[in-house]
């Protein structure tokens, strides 16, 4: 009880009346916590990127409940997190494994093109992704700049 009684000695020392913010008008106050606040201050291609992370999310589990609605047809045992742990091109070659197994019975039905191509715009949206997420960063006149092993990205 002593220690806490310290930190809270403390705290009060610390605290000399309201606190003050001196923060550009475009800053967010994300959290403020006994009179103290952090502020983020983000610009538009930070957020956009945070999007698209959030839109990547969702496919990557999309396609895992997919391969688990699938695969639990032949394995009554296999559970989203197994499938979850695979890598997102190997899940994505398990479905276009899957569909190439049904294609000869649905020659004419266009959900398998549809399929097909949702495949192919997956593969290239991991590819534009992986690009950005495993990049070196290199900064230039202070702005950050991704550069995939010899070529920026943004040159």
């Amino acid at each position: 009880m002593g220690a806490v009684r310290q930190l809270g000695q403390l705290h009060a020392a610390r605290i000399r009346g309201p606190a003050r913010l001196d923060l550009p008008h475009s800053a967010r106050p994300v959290r403020v916590w006994q009179n103290q606040a952090m502020a983020m201050i983000i610009d538009p291609e930070a957020a956009a990127y945070g999007i698209f992370q959030i839109a990547f999310a969702t496919l990557d589990t999309r396609l895992s409940r997919s391969l688990l609605a699938l695969g639990r047809r032949k394995d009554a045992e296999i559970t989203f997190g197994t499938l979850n742990r695979m890598a997102f091109g190997r899940r994505l070659k398990k479905l276009r494994e899957a569909i190439e197994a049904v294609k000869p019975n649905l020659q004419d039905d266009p959900v398998v093109e549809d399929l097909e191509i949702a495949c192919d715009l997956a593969e290239n949206v991991q590819k534009w992704r992986n690009d950005r997420v495993h990049a070196e960063v290199q900064f230039l006149e202070n702005q950050p700049l991704l550069v995939d092993g010899t070529e920026s990205l943004y040159g």
